[in-house]
């Protein structure tokens, strides 16, 4: 899942600003394979980590979604150089 999500920000970088991100020159290579010693018992909900008061118990994804709206509306922007994204549904701000 993690790097899922690296591959996938990283992709998102190069679609916004034409450029490949640093991080990506080493570590979507160093994590493409998983790593043996860890226990891998099925997929683990991230820890939201924002104030208490938007955390949505048992999801994550709700509750960053909440953060952004609430907490975050200076960082919101979906443009980049080269190419953006339309507003989310989500994010009716």
């Amino acid at each position: 899942w993690l790097h899922s999500l690296l591959v996938e920000l990283c992709a998102e970088y190069t679609y916004r600003y034409g450029k490949i991100h640093k991080c990506q020159l080493g570590l979507v290579d160093a994590l493409r394979e998983t790593p043996t010693k860890f226990n891998h018992e099925g997929f683990t909900e991230p820890t939201p980590a924002m104030p208490d008061a938007v955390k949505v118990v048992g999801d994550s994804v709700a509750s960053y979604r909440n953060y952004y709206i609430n907490n975050k509306t200076h960082l919101a922007a979906w443009t980049g150089k080269i190419n953006g994204r339309p507003v989310p549904h989500w994010y009716f701000v």
